[in-house]
């Protein structure tokens, strides 16, 4: 990542929440509106992928999709400047134990984690 893209991002992180979100909003109806980015392969997979959905309802599913990869965007980037004590109010992780075992042991683990 480019140094004026990290910074960018930093300075935005302390920005409200409630404001990235807005930006997010204004990113997707310029993505999706106005410059119509990768709209119609968007479209075309999903009528591909759910025959048996109708015009409308794929075009309402790309909706949500862009909305939702624009919010998710919106909260990454907030991420990027939470400090170890707001990481912790945010984020709750279960069964440790199962982790600690091998981070005692010195094995790489990968943890995938779900967005609520």
């Amino acid at each position: 990542m480019s140094e004026a893209i990290s910074h960018a991002i930093k300075l935005l992180s302390g920005l409200p929440l409630w404001f990235l979100y807005a930006l997010a909003w204004c990113l997707y109806v310029l993505l999706f509106h106005v410059l119509r980015t990768r709209r119609r392969l968007t479209l075309q997979n999903l009528s591909a992928s759910f025959v048996e959905r109708s015009e409308s309802e794929c075009l309402q599913l790309a909706k949500n999709h862009y909305k939702n990869t624009c919010m998710v965007l919106a909260e990454i980037i907030k991420a990027a400047g939470l400090n170890e004590q707001q990481l912790k109010r945010r984020i709750t992780l279960r069964n440790p134990e199962i982790l600690e075992k091998y981070l005692v042991g010195h094995q790489s683990v990968i943890v995938v984690t779900a967005h609520h």
